[in-house]
């Protein structure tokens, strides 16, 4: 019998073979796609176009090639390849789209020569949009192509160190700089390049790169960067970290106008960041996202707060307190941003305040909440998450919140819920909120299903609770808050119907 026509169109199939794999894991999938490449002729190429899309080694293409082998821990090619097993190599080269190069292996430098120059004039991935390295990978020049659109490099294969720093002069430096320093010839229209190492004397390199629109690098200067952004007039995205503190009073310091910038993020210290906040005009700036490591001092970050340009609307900060002997007095958390009340558009505030001891502790107050619906009334996601936690809000700050924050989506917080009020007390309201994750602290009264109907009753919505994982370490109350979600639950449901 004659195979129906629809299976033997390979533009149909393509889209078949790509609907099939949506919500599976990588194993079924390259077993299926696998299979379904050996069936039939009409089903090879859609099926393997798929199944080549998005790679995590380069060793499957190299064996295309039936001279690479492996000798002793290290791949070899034993002879040159023929002309057809070469176009074979690169038929197969043309379904990536993706490639990470994060397991290291042995290549023989002999070898590697060999691949370099076939793949000089005529690159073996000439539709690679994505790629994704750890040092040391070898070869890894010969994937550069004009396609390329996001490269993401990482210093060292397994380091302990998120973010090494290469030392200028080492092999492992001159390696990643050669690299780095091919990408404006040979892949000029990436659009997004992020680099998690330290790796002096790249920002030429970087600044050639001028359709740049994200960019992510770690350990430069504030000079270094304010030269480099001049450079990039697409970008749109920054996250960047900076080395050392503020320099003298008396050293100049740059000033620079950069239009396009939407997000920042910036880590490092907070005079290095209250610079930046300074003596960049950002004008279309959205989004801004800081990451300490300090005590908690309150007079540097509200100088800090009150940089920030009035078209933000999203605003994140993780501050870690290190280990100290030293007391400082209590922290109110909404007083912490009053600077920010301000931005009357924010529509985003995420507080994370980690502190190895309980010192400093941080107050949210119930009446905070008004104070937060007031300054912000457009604000759809609040999160704030301390530990270890040391503050207690009641449900009465649940309460004030729905009332002053009816445009509230998400909600991160922890409870107190050892005093529930009387359900009369409780009107039965509209808030929309879709997404309550509850964090770890807060004492919790044992009608279970009392706190899940008051809950209910104030956020109609909530089909169910987030638990937060960090209640890990805390089995009992993890457990009370799972029947509370389940409870929850019954209650959402038995509503809608």
């Amino acid at each position: 019998m004659a195979a129906h026509a629809v299976l033997l169109d390979p533009d149909l199939m393509l889209r078949v073979f790509e609907s099939c794999t949506e919500g599976l894991t990588l194993d079924v999938d390259d077993k299926a796609l696998a299979n379904s490449a050996i069936c039939c002729q009409a089903w090879s190429y859609p099926s393997i176009k798929v199944l080549w899309r998005h790679m995590h080694s380069p060793i499957p293409l190299f064996k295309i090639l039936p001279s690479f082998k492996l000798m002793e821990g290290t791949y070899i090619m034993d002879r040159r390849p023929s002309e057809s097993e070469w176009s074979r190599f690169l038929e197969y080269g043309r379904c990536i789209r993706s490639l990470f190069l994060l397991n290291p292996y042995s290549l023989d430098p002999a070898s590697l020569l060999t691949l370099s120059q076939l793949a000089s004039n005529n690159p073996p991935t000439p539709f690679l949009r994505i790629l994704v390295l750890a040092y040391p990978i070898p070869g890894a020049l010969i994937f550069l192509s004009p396609s390329l659109r996001k490269v993401t490099l990482y210093g060292a294969n397994g380091s302990s160190s998120r973010n090494p720093r290469l030392e200028a002069g080492s092999p492992e430096h001159g390696e990643m700089l050669q690299l780095i320093s091919r990408l404006p010839s040979l892949s000029p229209n990436i659009t997004n390049l992020k680099i998690h190492s330290v790796v002096p004397g790249i920002t030429k390199y970087i600044g050639s790169l001028t359709n740049l629109q994200t960019l992510g690098i770690v350990g430069m200067k504030y000079e270094e960067v304010t030269r480099l952004l001049r450079s990039l007039p697409c970008l749109k995205h920054l996250d960047t970290s900076f080395n050392g503190t503020s320099p003298d009073a008396d050293a100049p310091t740059s000033r620079a106008t950069f239009p396009q910038l939407e997000t920042l993020s910036l880590r490092g210290h907070i005079t290095r960041m209250i610079d930046a906040l300074t003596n960049w005009s950002t004008p279309s700036l959205t989004q801004i996202t800081l990451s300490l490591t300090c005590n908690i001092l309150a007079d540097d970050i509200h100088d800090c707060f009150t940089r920030f340009p009035s078209s933000v609307t999203s605003f994140s900060i993780i501050i870690i307190a290190p280990n100290t002997q030293a007391e400082y007095p209590p922290v109110n958390l909404i007083s912490l941003f009053d600077p920010l009340r301000r931005l009357r558009g924010l529509e985003t505030l995420i507080v994370a305040l980690i502190s190895q001891k309980r010192n400093p502790s941080f107050t949210l107050l119930d009446g905070d909440a008004e104070l937060i619906g007031s300054s912000w009334p457009k604000l759809r996601h609040l999160c704030f998450h301390v530990r270890p936690q040391v503050y207690e809000t009641g449900f009465t700050f649940l309460v004030h919140l729905a009332r002053r924050c009816p445009l509230l989506q998400r909600l991160d917080i922890a409870f107190d819920t050892s005093n529930l009020p009387k359900h009369c007390e409780i009107t039965v309201s509209n808030h929309r909120l879709a997404i309550l994750v509850v964090l770890p602290g807060g004492r919790m009264d044992d009608d279970l299903r009392g706190t899940a109907s008051l809950l209910n009753r104030l956020f109609p919505e909530l089909d169910g609770l987030v638990i937060s994982p960090s209640f890990a370490s805390d089995d009992e109350r993890r457990g009370k808050w799972m029947e509370v979600d389940e409870y929850l639950r019954d209650f959402y449901a038995a509503g809608k119907r």
